[in-house]
């Protein structure tokens, strides 16, 4: 029989809407980074679908290949997350991000969002699914309070459409209709975030099967047609449209766009729609102050400003008049939704299976999807994990795997109507318990007494989430179970104090590590630094870095024969890499109470990246646990006054793998 879903939120449209039926849909879109910050990976939501509604993702963008994964703690009301997530290095780094955009973005470099080969604010995401109820999209940033751990940025103001299909009845052919809902910002007053739409479509349909990799908006075949477009010329059908979300439903033409019916005249046509989105600019004047309703809800033949004047009511019911054609109303460009209707979707397989880990269960995925049911699936060309089964008839993946390793298999495919297809996959099974977890964190930040203090512990490996100890912390400093140390560090407790830190997997499998945190007295400011190089030899003190900075010049209280040396090491020697801690007296100078020496860095490994920068000095940069030093034959860049913390670092140049330290050739700070 035909694959069937039915529709979970139906739509009064018109008399067309009785007794519909919804189909799988494709929805492709552009996602502009307007967060304020870089990004680490994007989440879609999708509520009242289970996880083998699921069947295409698109993967070409920074993020790679989503994981997926299904919450049932309401059984009535299943959600289903899509999760693009950067992968880490084994500092704890991340590897892969979304930029701010320089400045506007505008809709006509969407293309740019399909190349993972720049990187210029916007990102192209995709799913397909059938029967959704309220989808939901979130930036994923880096948690300010626990540095390493991604968190949602605010909702993006963006939504996806809903399709009916009316079958044909008589002579009269099919019909669909697509309604775009306004996005689901949860309303603070009885209205939400306003956003504007603007809606294209195709003037024609086409029974050329479109797939997900294809809506975009690139033009790969050079038609002059983007390619959402399936080949066929595109027109407005709403130039601007306002819509709002509410709790009251208050102003019902807000809630939502319906489009045109379009007809299907051979039954097979594909429908595909491209709504673009954009911020409400309008001054906080135009919006209802009781109710939050934008009021100016109508612009003019410019795109920016509104039409004409409105009645407006302040937050003490007071009415006054408020003119909307001296005011811009369409802000930025957000992003784009690109979508696509097939009724009659032929027979296909997922371009990727997710890798599991072993004894952990799989979230039911449908391997096979569109064409006619039931399937007849079977596995060739390899076995798949023990534990782990493809059903025949419905073709979904489930299980759990209970043997780790590398597993190629071939997927084969036949359906009720004989269509037969095939894909090879390779997927990867890990065993955490393998895995010992690693503490990454190396140096932490000097301390003042009396002082609020924190630092977040992090580590790499073994099986999350960890449980952290730790031994002899100094007065007023306390150690959370998630890592974070903080507290007020008590007077009396100024020096070097050592503690002993442990990690604790869910495996009970452990690391521990002992870390110098340098406090201060209020007189006297801490001072640090790891792995500087030595410029120069003084009598009782040495000159590291480039020298230029009073902070440059490190005094050192214990004698040559009482600093630890290390490598082979046994003087102090130009080139050598010296960490120390201390305090700086008046002219800012610092004198070391601890200080071990490490060779000369051996520059040979050639290294590239980018990241936050987490500390910095005269002539050298942190990025979480890498140090990036500069000198006269470096081209260097920096793109602000002067660097701060949070500022990102794009280099190249040779790492030093003993000390972790990078000898740039070339260096950009923005």
């Amino acid at each position: 029989m035909k694959k069937l879903l039915p529709l979970l939120c139906l739509y009064a449209l018109s008399p067309m809407a009785q007794a519909s039926t919804a189909y799988g849909s494709l929805s492709n879109f552009d996602a502009v980074n307007d967060t304020g910050e870089d990004t680490h990976g994007f989440e879609i939501e999708i509520d009242d679908v289970h996880s083998t509604q699921i069947q295409y993702t698109y993967d070409w963008n920074h993020y790679g290949h989503p994981t997926i994964t299904e919450d049932n703690s309401d059984p009535a009301h299943p959600k289903t997350f899509v999760r693009y997530e950067s992968k880490k290095d084994a500092a704890g780094n991340y590897l892969s991000y979304t930029a701010m955009p320089a400045g506007p973005f505008p809709p006509t470099q969407g293309h740019q969002c399909t190349n993972p080969a720049v990187n210029i604010g916007c990102e192209h995401f995709g799913v397909s699914y059938s029967a959704p109820g309220i989808i939901k999209y979130h930036w994923l940033i880096d948690n300010p309070s626990a540095p390493g751990n991604l968190v949602l940025g605010p909702e993006v103001l963006m939504s996806a459409p809903s399709w009916t299909y009316q079958p044909p009845v008589a002579a009269q052919p099919a019909k669909v209709v697509a309604v775009i809902p306004a996005p689901p910002v949860p309303p603070v007053k009885e209205f939400g975030v306003p956003s504007w739409v603007k809606v294209i479509k195709t003037q024609l349909h086409s029974n050329i099967k479109l797939p997900l990799d294809d809506l975009s908006s690139a033009d790969k075949n050079g038609d002059g047609k983007a390619d959402w477009t399936n080949g066929e010329p595109a027109q407005v059908e709403t130039e601007w449209y306002l819509l709002q979300a509410q709790t009251n439903g208050l102003n019902k033409a807000k809630l939502q766009l319906p489009g045109a019916a379009e007809p299907l005249n051979n039954g097979d046509e594909q429908i595909t729609r491209r709504y673009e989105f954009y911020k409400y600019a309008g001054e906080p004047l135009s919006l209802d102050g009781e109710t939050g309703e934008a009021m100016c809800d109508v612009v003019a033949k410019d795109g920016l400003h509104g039409i004409g004047k409105v009645d407006v009511t302040d937050a003490s019911g007071n009415s006054y008049t408020y003119t909307c054609s001296t005011d811009v109303v369409v802000g930025d460009y957000t992003g784009a939704q690109m979508v696509g209707f097939d009724v009659a979707a032929p027979l296909g397989l997922i371009e990727h299976i997710e890798d599991g880990k072993i004894n952990v269960a799989y979230t039911k995925r449908t391997v096979v999807a569109g064409g006619n049911t039931p399937y007849v699936t079977t596995v060739s060309g390899g076995t798949l994990p023990q534990g782990l089964a493809i059903d025949s008839g419905t073709g979904v993946l489930s299980g759990k795997p209970t043997e780790a390793g590398v597993f190629t298999f071939t997927v084969n495919a036949t359906d009720a109507d004989n269509a037969v297809i095939s894909k090879n996959y390779t997927i990867s099974i890990i065993n955490p318990l393998a895995l010992l977890p690693v503490i990454s964190t190396t140096v932490l930040p000097a301390a003042t007494e009396g002082a609020a203090y924190s630092s977040q512990l992090t580590a790499t490996g073994g099986l999350p989430p960890y449980t952290w100890t730790a031994t002899a912390l100094p007065a007023g400093l306390q150690l959370s179970a998630s890592g974070l140390l903080s507290g007020t560090p008590a007077v009396g407790s100024a020096g070097a104090n050592i503690a002993t830190y442990t990690v604790t997997d869910q495996a009970a499998k452990t690391d521990s590590k002992s870390l110098t945190l340098t406090i201060s007295s209020v007189g006297n400011p801490a001072c640090s630094q790891t792995d500087a190089p030595i410029k120069s030899i003084g009598r009782k003190f040495l000159v590291i870095n480039s020298g230029l900075l009073a902070s440059d010049h490190v005094w050192y209280t214990p004698t040559p024969a009482g600093t630890t040396f290390t490598g082979g090491t046994t003087t102090f020697l130009t080139g050598e890499l010296v960490t120390f801690s201390g305090t700086l007296d008046g002219i800012g100078a610092c004198h070391a109470t601890t200080m071990v020496v490490k060779p000369k860095p051996n520059y040979s490994v050639a290294d590239a990246g980018h990241a936050k920068i987490s500390a910095f000095g005269s002539n050298y940069i942190m990025v979480g646990a890498k140090k990036i030093i500069w000198n006269s034959k470096t081209a260097y860049l920096l793109n602000a006054p002067a660097i701060q913390v949070g500022m990102k670092a794009v280099w190249r140049g040779k790492l030093d793998t003993a000390s972790n330290t990078v000898l740039a050739t070339k260096l950009t700070i923005n």
